[in-house]
């Protein structure tokens, strides 16, 4: 049986205690939440006699949680980003392999079957460019990294998915332009074959979640690719994975914490680079 605690109570350590909870493998000794006031701190949650502990407070704070859980011989599992910079990444997979303990970062976008297909899809059939379009509303969680100029880092879930599919990927150009009411990036990449991988992203107050995915042929021609659908089952399995990683020792996670770190490299690389425009404001009529 295994010891766990969460830490943050938010959409996703909600779905992770869910998770946990429809296991019989696992109990959840202790949760720790800003919401409340009654519950242990995340020091007292560390110094506890849990072994593995669920992090899934804001990005900013991933690094210090997970650094903090780490040096308390914790196995961890933390939600995307690992870091929001290269170097406090490497810092933390060099300090987990030290420990010896498990550090696995919840990508479960890559258990996703739209994800497998669209790798099946990419390997069959000869695709030299490729676009991902993404579009999302401009919440709570993304405006603090927004405000600090970390556009590529608000994006690492989908730089993670075309690492995944092409390989490392070198950054050509990014292009950010400011709106009054959120930011939409540009992000033009070459994987080691010379294939053109763009991602575009728009991030707006009260814009519909979405994606699609396109790619061409070396005559310029559309690739029919996958549509993405919707689909609920990934904090679970990405718990499974998790879970098996502790129980056996040498079972390895669905993604390679070095590719992991790789992107959070070019997230960060993304955001020092970006070429920054603003929105032209119209005047009104009189």
């Amino acid at each position: 049986m295994i010891r766990w605690g969460i830490v943050g109570l938010g959409r996703a350590g909600l779905a992770r205690r869910r998770a946990l909870s429809a296991r019989d493998d696992s109990v959840i000794l202790h949760e720790c939440s800003r919401r409340d006031g009654d519950a242990p701190s995340l020091r007292t949650l560390l110094d506890s006699n849990i072994e593995a502990v669920a992090l899934c407070r804001e990005s900013a704070l991933h690094y210090d949680d997970v650094r903090a859980a780490l040096r308390a011989d914790k196995h961890v599992l933390v939600e995307y980003p690992l870091a929001l910079t290269h170097g406090e990444a490497s810092e933390l997979a060099e300090l987990a392999h030290a420990k010896e303990r498990v550090l696995h970062v919840g990508h479960f976008g890559l258990l996703n079957p739209f994800h497998k297909r669209v790798a099946a899809a990419i390997d069959e059939q000869d695709v030299r460019g490729f676009e991902y379009v993404f579009s999302a509303g401009f919440g709570r969680a993304i405006r603090p990294l927004c405000d600090a100029s970390l556009w590529g880092q608000s994006a690492n879930s989908r730089l993670q998915a075309l690492w995944s599919w092409f390989g490392p990927l070198e950054l050509e150009s990014s292009e950010v332009e400011l709106k009054r009411d959120g930011y939409e990036i540009d992000v033009h990449l070459r994987d080691r074959r010379g294939r053109c991988v763009v991602l575009r992203e728009s991030r707006r107050a009260g814009q519909t979640r979405g994606r699609s995915v396109r790619g061409v042929d070396r005559s310029e021609n559309s690739i029919e690719l996958p549509a993405w659908k919707k689909w609920p089952d990934g904090f679970v399995l990405d718990t499974e994975c998790f879970v098996q990683q502790v129980k056996q020792s040498g079972s390895q996670s669905y993604i390679p914490l070095a590719d992991v770190v790789d992107v959070v490299a070019l997230s960060e690389s993304i955001s020092l680079r970006a070429e920054i425009r603003r929105e032209v404001q119209k005047a009104k009529d009189e």
